[in-house]
């Protein structure tokens, strides 16, 4: 389910390139446990394990945060031909198999394309539409609105230095071209935000974690409700048109997300951290702490 989520969030208009990235990743996954195969005989599994993990760009000082990725890994490297089994019932036949990978741009197309979305356009989308859910929420002396969210991103992120902000610009174009989908992304950056873990590590939890994961699904049903209804103080129309909402078709019943529980940090955007790609995730929000 992992995957198809990915699949979903990065390509949400084209169920075409949802199923090749699925097969495209089936058949990566596959192939990476037949390299691995060499090396288990030479060198052991603990050796196969690292050298996976550095394959995938994980860090491996965020491993101690990554329990359930940590098991998949593992998994992989000790019952491969269970893995197999599963990716291929799960992946590789819902993506349409030979056919979708022949048609498929590549593994290293595939990777791009969703680094552009996770570190540009939908990631921030995803962001402003949480953004002003917490508002609202949380802050009734403001008129929550898209407006005030991308004006307090520019304000804040430009006093993050060697970092590059959007310009005003950029997010509404981003906000046209991936509204759809924000529900989603929002309820995966609100998960990564209360984690409490590096965002790295967070991000590949939320995907890995069956609990987690079902807890984005849950909320990113309830932001698209949100998103579909609420219409700013100023404005004519929702946050999302019905139309360009993108139908989300989880087996998982909408929950409301604990939005009490963010704040936004009275120090504006703390410093990024970088991913393997050298994006940024931006921390406008911070998790509240209620110890006081």
């Amino acid at each position: 389910m992992g995957a198809q989520l990915l699949a979903l969030m990065a390509w949400p208009k084209s169920s075409r390139c949802q199923r090749q990235v699925l097969a495209t990743f089936a058949a990566d996954m596959v192939g990476s446990m037949e390299e691995n195969a060499p090396l288990i005989s030479r060198f052991g599994q603990q050796a196969a394990f690292s050298a996976f993990v550095s394959r995938v760009g994980i860090d491996h000082d965020h491993l101690p945060f990554m329990p359930s990725t940590t098991a998949q890994i593992a998994a992989i490297i000790d019952r491969p031909h269970e893995v197999a089994r599963a990716v291929h019932r799960d992946m590789w036949v819902p993506g349409g198999g030979y056919k979708s990978v022949a048609d498929a741009p590549g593994t290293a197309a595939v990777v791009q394309e969703f680094s552009r979305a996770s570190g540009g356009g939908a990631m921030h989308t995803g962001f402003l539409l949480l953004l002003v859910a917490v508002i609202r929420a949380s802050y009734p002396s403001l008129d929550p609105s898209l407006g005030r969210a991308m004006a307090m991103l520019q304000e804040e992120g430009s006093k993050v230095g060697g970092s590059t902000v959007p310009t005003h610009r950029t997010l509404k174009e981003w906000w046209k071209e991936w509204r759809g989908i924000s529900p989603v992304w929002a309820a995966f950056v609100l998960q990564c935000q209360l984690s409490g873990v590096p965002p790295q590590a967070a991000a590949w939890e939320a995907m890995f974690d069956q609990n987690r994961r079902f807890q984005v699904m849950g909320w990113a049903q309830w932001f698209r409700t949100f998103g579909t209804t609420f219409t700013p103080k100023h404005g004519s129309e929702p946050l999302i048109p019905g139309g360009e909402a993108v139908e989300l078709r989880f087996d998982m019943p909408e929950q409301e997300p604990p939005l009490g529980e963010c704040a936004i940090s009275p120090k504006g955007f703390l410093a990024a951290s970088s991913g393997r790609d050298g994006t940024y995730v931006w921390n406008v929000l911070q998790r509240e702490d209620h110890s006081a």
